[in-house]
This record gives C-alpha cells, sequence and structure tokens, in this order.
C-alpha cells in the first residue's frame, strides 16, 4: 500500500539537496501519474501560506531571462553562483543551490543533471504554489459553502419557524371556525328545540283550553237540560199537585154536604129512633165499604197492605230487636253500632277502592255484632240500622240526579250476597219507605196515616214527595242489574222483581206517581231490563207508553213525552242507553 500523498512530503523528497547527493545507484522518486487527491474535510486548516519575501537579487551576470525553461534548452547554461534555485516549500527552508566556480569545465552530463535538478527544483516550487494557491481557493470555497449553508440554514429555519408559526395560526383559525360553526349549530338547535317547546307547550295549552271549553260547554248543557227536566217535572208536578188539591177540595165540599144534609135528617127524627136507626146505618154502612174495598182490591191485582213476609220483619223490629237495644245495658252499643255504619256509608262514592274499603269496614262490623256469645238482637239491629241509613242517605244524595245510586247500590248488593239476612230487611224497609213499589196504594184519613202509610211530611209539596220516591225506584232498577265489584260474590236479586212490580203495576188503576217512578226506574235498570227480557220487555214498555200513561192525561205529558224518545223508528224497537257511572271507577 503506497503512503498518502502531501504537498511536504514530495518537496522534500524531491529537494535539490538529494538530488544533488543521488548516485547513479540511487533510483530517482518520479510518480507516473499525479498523486491521489483527497477531499478535505469542512474543519479549518492551519495557515500554510508562506511569509512574503523579497525576491533573491539576481546574480551577476544574469539576465531575466534566465528562466528554468531557459536553461533546460540550453543544458550547457550554468546558474551563476548567486542564482536561486528554490523557494520555501511548506514550512521548510528553501534550498539555495551556490554553483561554486571551478577552473575545469563541467562534463555535459554533470551540466545536464544539474539542470535536470533546477528543473526539478523549479517544478515542485511551482507544484507547491499552486498547491497552496489550490487550497487556498478550497478553504474560501469551504468557507464560502459554510457560510452560504449556515445562511441557508438560517433561512430554512425562518422559514419553518414562519410556516410553523402559519401553520399554527391557520390550525387556530380553523379550530375557532370549528368552534364557532359548532356553537352557532348548537345555538340553532337550541333554538330550534325552544321553538318547537314553545309549539308544543302552545298547543297543548290550545287543546286544554278547547277541552276546558268543551268541557264547559258540556256542564253548560247539561245543567240546562237538568234545569228544564227539572222545570217540566215541577210544572207537571204543580199541575197533578193543583189537580190533585181541586179533586181533594171537592171530595171535601162533596162530604161536608153529605155530612150537613144526614144531620139535617137526623135532627127531626126522634132521638131514641133516630140514634138507633144511626147506629143500624153505620153498621151497613162499614159492611159495605169493606166489601167494596175487598172488591176493588181483587179486580186491581194491588196489595192493601205490605206483604205479609216484609210486614213481619218491621213487625219484629218495631216489637221485639227496638226495645231491647235501648235498654240501658245495651243503648251504648247500639248507639256505636248506628254511629259507625252512618259513618261508612256516608263515606260511599263510585270508586272501587272506596266501595272496597267501605264494604270491608262494614262487613267487619256486621260479623262483629253476630260473634257468639252476643245477644242476636245485635246482628239484627245492625242489619236494621245499614237498610235505614242506606234509604236515608240515597234520600240526600240522590235528588235530583238518580245516576248517584249505583255506589248504594253496590253496597248494599255486596251486603245481601255476605249476609242474606239483610235483603228481606232491606227489602222490608224500601217497600215501608216507598209503598209504591209494591205496589201499595194506601188512602191516608189522617196526618198519622199519611206520615206511617204513606212516609209523606206534614208540611211537604206533593212535587217533592213524588221526588223522593222516585228516588227508591231507581235504587230498586239500580240495585238488580248490579254486577258485585268482588268477583266471587254473586247479585241475589233479579229482573223477576220487577217484572211483577210492573205487571201488579199495569193491572191496577193509573197513578201518577206510579209513571214518575216507573220513568227513573228505567233511566237506571231499563237497559239491563230489556236485555234481561228481549221479547216481553218492549212489550212492557208498549203498555206503559201507550195504555197506562195516556189514561192520566195532561198529568204525565212531560214524563209520557221522554218515555217515547226511547223509540228508535229506524230499528223499529225501544232502545234505553246504558247509564254513564254503572260500573266503579278504577281510581
Amino acid at each position: 500500500m503506497s503512503k498518502p500523498y502531501s504537498p511536504s512530503r514530495v518537496v522534500h523528497e524531491a529537494s535539490p539537496s538529494s538530488l544533488l547527493s543521488f548516485s547513479s545507484s540511487t533510483p530517482l522518486y518520479l510518480p507516473a501519474t499525479p498523486p491521489h487527491y483527497s477531499r478535505p474535510t469542512l474543519t479549518p486548516l492551519p495557515d500554510l501560506s508562506p511569509s512574503p519575501r523579497a525576491p533573491p537579487p539576481a546574480a551577476a551576470g544574469s539576465t531575466s531571462n534566465d528562466s528554468p525553461l531557459k536553461m533546460m534548452r540550453s543544458p550547457l547554461a550554468r546558474p551563476t553562483a548567486s542564482s536561486p534555485v528554490g523557494r520555501p516549500v511548506f514550512g521548510f527552508a528553501p534550498v539555495t543551490m551556490t554553483r561554486q566556480a571551478v577552473s575545469s569545465p563541467v562534463p555535459p552530463v554533470a551540466a545536464a543533471v544539474d539542470g535536470i535538478t533546477e528543473l526539478f527544483s523549479n517544478l515542485a516550487v511551482q507544484h507547491s504554489t499552486e498547491m497552496r494557491a489550490s487550497l487556498a481557493d478550497i478553504e474560501k470555497r469551504r468557507t464560502d459553502v459554510l457560510d452560504r449553508m449556515q445562511r441557508r440554514a438560517k433561512d430554512s429555519s425562518q422559514v419553518i419557524h414562519q410556516s410553523m408559526t402559519h401553520l399554527r395560526e391557520a390550525r387556530e383559525r380553523e379550530a375557532r371556525a370549528a368552534a364557532e360553526a359548532l356553537r352557532a349549530k348548537q345555538e340553532a338547535e337550541e333554538r330550534a328545540a325552544q321553538a318547537e317547546r314553545a309549539r308544543l307547550a302552545r298547543l297543548e295549552r290550545e287543546h286544554q283550553e278547547a277541552a276546558a271549553r268543551a268541557a264547559a260547554a258540556a256542564a253548560k248543557a247539561k245543567e240546562e237540560q237538568h234545569a228544564r227536566e227539572k222545570a217540566e217535572r215541577e210544572a207537571a208536578e204543580r199541575e197533578a199537585a193543583e189537580r190533585y188539591a181541586a179533586r181533594e177540595k171537592a171530595t171535601r165540599d162533596a162530604e161536608a154536604l153529605a155530612k150537613r144534609e144526614a144531620d139535617t135528617k137526623r135532627a127531626t127524627a126522634v132521638a131514641a129512633a133516630a140514634t138507633k136507626q144511626r147506629q143500624q146505618t153505620e153498621a151497613a154502612a162499614t159492611a159495605a165499604t169493606a166489601a167494596t174495598a175487598a172488591a176493588a182490591s181483587k179486580d186491581n191485582g194491588a196489595h192493601t197492605q205490605l206483604p205479609d213476609a216484609y210486614q213481619q220483619i218491621v213487625q219484629f223490629m218495631k216489637t221485639h230487636v227496638n226495645p231491647i237495644m235501648k235498654q240501658p245495658e245495651h243503648k251504648a252499643t247500639a248507639a256505636e253500632i248506628r254511629k259507625r255504619i252512618t259513618m261508612r256509608v256516608g263515606q260511599l262514592t263510585n270508586f272501587r277502592d272506596k266501595l272496597n274499603q267501605v264494604f270491608m269496614a262494614i262487613d267487619k262490623q256486621l260479623q262483629e255484632a253476630r260473634q257468639q256469645g252476643l245477644p242476636r238482637e245485635y246482628y239484627f239491629f245492625a242489619l236494621n240500622v245499614l237498610a235505614k241509613s242506606l234509604c236515608r242517605q240515597a234520600e240526600k244524595e240522590m235528588r235530583p240526579q238518580v245516576t248517584k245510586a249505583f255506589p248504594y247500590a253496590q253496597i248494599t248488593v255486596l251486603i245481601m250476597a255476605r249476609h242474606p239476612e239483610f235483603g228481606r230487611i232491606y227489602f222490608a224497609r224500601l217497600y215501608k219507605f216507598c209503598p209504591f213499589l209494591v205496589p201499595w196504594f194506601p188512602v191516608a184519613h189522617t196526618e198519622a196515616e199519611r206520615k206511617s202509610l204513606l212516609r209523606q211530611r206534614a208540611t211537604e209539596p206533593m212535587e217533592k214527595y213524588v221526588e223522593r220516591m222516585e228516588v227508591h225506584a231507581a235504587m230498586f232498577g239500580a240495585i238488580l242489574q248490579t254486577t258485585p265489584i268482588v268477583a266471587s260474590l254473586k247479585n241475589p236479586t233479579s229482573f223477576d222483581m220487577a217484572w211483577e212490580w210492573l205487571a201488579r203495576v199495569f193491572n191496577s188503576r193509573p197513578e201518577v206517581q206510579i209513571v214518575f217512578m216507573i220513568e227513573k226506574f228505567l233511566v237506571l235498570g231499563g237497559a239491563a231490563f230489556l236485555m234481561q227480557f228481549p221479547k216481553q220487555g218492549p212489550k212492557m214498555l208498549d203498555v206503559l207508553v201507550r195504555e197506562y200513561a195516556p189514561q192520566l192525561g195532561d198529568d204525565v205529558r212531560p214524563v209520557l213525552a221522554r218515555l217515547e224518545n226511547y223509540w228508535n223508528p229506524a230499528q223499529s224497537r225501544w232502545v234505553i242507553p246504558v247509564p254513564a257511572d254503572r260500573d266503579a271507577k278504577a281510581a
């Protein structure tokens, strides 16, 4: 492997001193190819330029044209003693060759060798000069390249910094724009949502207002209808009462006239004969009146008193149970039973939960009264108090709206199903409160008879009295068609009782009060009655509307008009609507 090339090594090896001491056997180092040049690194190089020196003075006898080339052209030319043969190369001291004067002539070979030596020395100097110039140029270029690279790096860093700044600003602008867009979108969605909520709220308000207006209009129409019906009923009742009063007055006037005539006839006879004759006459009249009443009862099919079974129940309560419960040792218990039952009956509403609650409370009270070890009269007294309380509460709550009878009918049916004895006691009390449900048409001659038989108060107007009787007829219809809310219990009554009642009514003489009562009975139980008797039920209505009621004339014209509205000409049959409040509400 050859040594790396360096100018100093070449100059040293080719220095004139070495050339002067060569021998024929010493080879001359002349590289065949230019020395290998390796690209210098970018590290700073030491300053290799020689210090400036003045050119050596020309030797005596030499001219400016004594150059190495000329000397090569004239091999016989000899350099002067003071002519320089070399220059400093890379810091080495220049080698000065001094030609000494010789007396003997120089041989041609020696002259040639000297010329060659000088030539090579000059070439070395020239080469070192060129190398220094090349290295200086390379250093300058390297410095320029480094400067340009630093400037480009600085410019690039500035460009990158500016680009990053611009990119960051662009991203910030994009982020702000996206945030603004998102905020605008959210605000738009919020405005849309608020507008939708406002629209829904407005629609809800409009719907509520419309519902309120409709409800108010319906309530107003219903009130007006009730007012019209009440006015019609009151007018009819007033007319009936006036006609009844007129008939009563005519009857009293006729009786007074007959009495005065009888008194006049009796006054003209002898006292003893008159007295005996009067006794005979009164006995005959009494017998005739009884026979006439019996015949009329047989012809009309009506009862002259309560049925025996119910009459016995009322008599049993009056003569056996009530006196025992009024005794001092039982009086407090009787008051407690009456208080609890009356309180529970007053809490009735047409809701299933409330009905169940009241039924369980009353049933518990009855079970406690029927416990072993207690007098039997406690149980019958509690049943009798419950029956009275239901009838009286119905009279208070159901006027004039008879549809309120359903919660009372529901409790009545539930207690009847759980306590069979209550059914007989309740209907005995119901027939006593309203004898027209038997039907029974008692004739009252005194105020006591009017109160005990007709259940009409002393100062009660006829229309109020008929209205109370209508309540019991509606209660009768509600009980017959009620389905117990407790699935395990069954209604012990049936519409056979209604059929028997209507059959007796139509087979007796027409009565105004009966027509009003039948109408209220049909309002609550008419639909179920037609369903129970699909073939014979319409015939009953035909008899009522076309035969029975028309016999009473104008006294029942408003009621007859309402009954005729049940006829549906399109279907050619009687159609009675089901009451809206028939079934108990869930909550």
